[in-house]
């Protein structure tokens, strides 16, 4: 039996820590829901988290109270239930707390909301190279581009289009020991 090309058991890049740290720090303190507006609903793994977050952003918005009982009225309770319930929100609550590290947590869940999407770009391209060999030498240079362009977003490197470079250049940027363009020398990274 052969060893399948892509193990696609393996969980995608997340950190449900750093979720549940977030949304108790935002249930104890909603007023800091402010602080995370910019943080895209879906960056969070676990539905059940999205739909807790969205229940939360939605009070807020109508300036209503944000706690269990009002967050349970707006989720609906089959929502509520697979959360796990008020048994879940006070776990969440339940001493990891900290309202100033809000935004670190934000940051953490956004990274890996990245990490998790180029994963699955690089899993689209695989899947497809896979499905149709002559890809290769028709459109892998699309997927590829798309591929490469999100794993350099993900890394904090501007893309080519931003920062008017080559493909080599953006490697330089990355892995500056990676095969450098025919006729060049290996630098040495600095």
């Amino acid at each position: 039996m052969s060893r399948p090309l892509v193990d696609l058991s393996v969980p995608l890049p997340h950190d449900l820590d750093a979720e549940k740290t977030l949304l108790g720090t935002l249930l104890m303190f909603p007023e800091r829901l402010d602080d995370v507006s910019e943080l895209p609903t879906s960056a969070l793994y676990r539905q059940e988290h999205r739909s807790l977050l969205s229940a939360m952003r939605s009070l807020r918005a109508e300036a209503k109270i944000v706690e269990p009982v009002t967050i349970k009225t707006v989720m609906g309770a089959a929502a509520w239930e697979d959360l796990g319930g008020f048994a879940y929100i006070n776990a969440i609550t339940d001493g990891r707390v900290r309202s100033e590290h809000v935004t670190a947590h934000a940051a953490i869940i956004r990274q890996t909301a990245a990490a998790r999407e180029t994963v699955r770009l690089c899993l689209k391209t695989t899947t497809h190279l896979l499905q149709d060999p002559q890809v290769i030498g028709n459109g892998l240079p699309a997927y590829h581009r798309e591929a490469f362009e999100q794993i350099i977003r993900t890394l904090g490197v501007p893309t080519a289009a931003a920062a008017g470079l080559e493909a080599d250049d953006l490697m330089d940027a990355v892995d500056p020991w990676h095969t450098p363009r025919r006729g060049q020398a290996r630098r040495k990274p600095g």
